[in-house]
């Protein structure tokens, strides 16, 4: 039986430091943003992307007497904020963790690019503009792989 430390998986984190590497570190960003929801507010495609909104703000229980149906009313919207508070605060610290994951797996000769800017869509965006290859050099290199994968078939 395999013991516990060579059943765990190794994970391949592509570090961008150039423009082949771009569409492979884009999926990577997409794959952990997507299972968390956020990828509507940081896909770099989209000029201007889905705000999350801001925090939703808790109800207060105003003073005086209350009569059992308004406590029941009140009761009923607080479980309300915390459902929505609760799935507010995940997205907001995806995406805070999205914008620090963006920072972490690029080169230090990239950093300068994003180092003033606050969102991962706006990290994203910037780091396409100057990384990403352009159409003719992607396809360029998909006609290189593409050449290289068949004459190792032939070999």
């Amino acid at each position: 039986m395999a013991s516990p430390e060579t059943q765990r998986s190794i994970k391949a984190i592509v570090i961008l430091t150039k423009p082949e590497e771009w569409f492979l570190r884009l999926f990577q960003y997409k794959d952990k943003a997507v299972p968390h929801g956020i990828w509507e507010y940081c896909d770099p495609s989209v000029p201007t992307p889905s705000a999350l909104g801001p925090k939703p703000e808790r109800p207060v229980l105003p003073e005086g007497n209350l009569t059992g149906d308004f406590l029941q009313m009140q009761r009923m919207k607080l479980s309300e904020w915390e459902w929505e508070y609760k799935e507010w605060h995940q997205k907001d610290k995806a995406l805070r963790e999205l914008c620090t994951d963006v920072a972490s797996t690029i080169s230090t000769s990239l950093i300068p690019l994003i180092q003033n800017v606050g969102t991962a869509h706006a990290r994203l965006v910037k780091l396409r503009a100057h990384v990403a290859p352009s159409d003719p050099t992607r396809k360029q290199t998909c006609q290189q792989s593409s050449q290289t994968s068949r004459s190792n078939r032939i070999e």
